[in-house]
Order: structure tokens, then C-alpha cells, then sequence
């Protein structure tokens, strides 16, 4: 192998390798996450439980609706690294929906909920539920999230929630 041959391989090798080297630690992405879920995501507690929710809305007149929406929680998505957490919401019944965030404990019967956010009376809305104590690595989290009945034509709807971290 010629000598210039040599340098030119070597000198593509340490090109390529700076490059390698400054997109894996430029730190954009690193360490960073979101997460989008819709409301099939959520299981209904109460309000009927014959549950016309679809799709993600209370339709009944009389009951409100009291959902649990899962939060995704893993290594590269932990809830307790979540700095933004949207609760998206359509409030079209005259009254307010509201959302707060959940634990279920892992080591002991029961769970907790911190403070609720309210929507406005009318409008597609994201209100974001304060964070809370028990809300760490331990415990399992949700999002509580209740729609009021509907009237007339107005009704109340979960959109989706969002996560970023």
C-alpha cells in the first residue's frame, strides 16, 4: 500500500470518526423524551361503566366520567423526569372538566392524588396537574381526569395527553 494511500484512509477513518463522535455526543437528543397518549389510553372508573366513550368523549346527560389514563414510565421515559405534562381537553357542556396526577403505591394498599386543574367553562384547553410528593420512582403513575355531563349539544372530551421530560 503507497503512502498516500495509506493517509487517505487513515485520514477518512478520522473524519469519520470525529463525525460519529459529535452526532452521538452533541447532546440534542440525549436525555430528552415525550410521549403522546390518546383517551384510549384511559379506563373509566365511573359514570356508568355501560360507557359510551367513544371516541374519548362523555356523551351522558346525567353522570360525570372519571377516567385513568396511563402514564408511560420506563427507563428511557421516567415520569418522574417529566417537566411538561398536558392534559388536552375539549369543554363544550357548560361546565368544567378537571385533571390531576395519580400514584397507585407499590408497597402498600391504595394511592393518592395531588392537586386538580381545571379547564375553563368552554373551549379546547391543556391544563397541566402540579406535581406532588409521591409522584417518584416507586409508585405507579396516572392521570385522573373528570368530564362533566353533557348538555345539549355540548359535551366534554379528552383529547390526548402529553409528556416531555
Amino acid at each position: 500500500m503507497k503512502k498516500t494511500e495509506l493517509s487517505r484512509l487513515v485520514a477518512v477513518f478520522l473524519g469519520s470518526s470525529i463525525f460519529t463522535g459529535f452526532v452521538g455526543l452533541s447532546g440534542v437528543a440525549q436525555g430528552a423524551f415525550w410521549t403522546r397518549s390518546g383517551p384510549a389510553d384511559c379506563v373509566e372508573l365511573a359514570g356508568n361503566n355501560t360507557s359510551i366513550f367513544a371516541p374519548g368523549c362523555n356523551e351522558l346527560t346525567a353522570n360525570s366520567k372519571l377516567l385513568e389514563c396511563n402514564i408511560t414510565d420506563t427507563s428511557a421515559t421516567p415520569k418522574t423526569g417529566i417537566t411538561t405534562l398536558n392534559v388536552h381537553i375539549e369543554e363544550f357542556s357548560g361546565s368544567i372538566a378537571s385533571s390531576s396526577r395519580c400514584v397507585r403505591f407499590w408497597n402498600a394498599t391504595g394511592g393518592t392524588c395531588g392537586g386538580g386543574v381545571n379547564t375553563p367553562s368552554n373551549g379546547v384547553t391543556g391544563i397541566s396537574p402540579p406535581t406532588f410528593a409521591t409522584w417518584d420512582t416507586g409508585n405507579f403513575g396516572f392521570i385522573s381526569v373528570i368530564l362533566p355531563p353533557k348538555t345539549g349539544a355540548g359535551n366534554s372530551c379528552l383529547k390526548g395527553i402529553f409528556t416531555a421530560g
